[in-house]
């Protein structure tokens, strides 16, 4: 388990988001790893920072803009 776990809530300021919702996503998705702490969900800060969400620009992409 690594030692820089943080908060969900924490983790959606870490990366400018509103809310911890996108952080819930990224987690259903399997791009962040969830851990349980005495029944706290929690994320490593690493992970967060780490991610990037331009590198998982798969599937059919956006249609160019004239």
């Amino acid at each position: 388990m690594p030692k820089d776990l943080i908060s969900l809530g924490e983790a959606a300021s870490l990366r400018g988001y509103a809310d911890s919702s996108a952080i819930h996503k990224l987690i259903a998705r399997g791009r962040i790893n969830r851990y349980e702490v005495y029944g706290k969900p929690l994320v490593s800060r690493a992970e967060v920072l780490k991610y990037d969400p331009e590198s998982n620009k798969g599937g059919r992409g956006r249609k160019a803009q004239a």
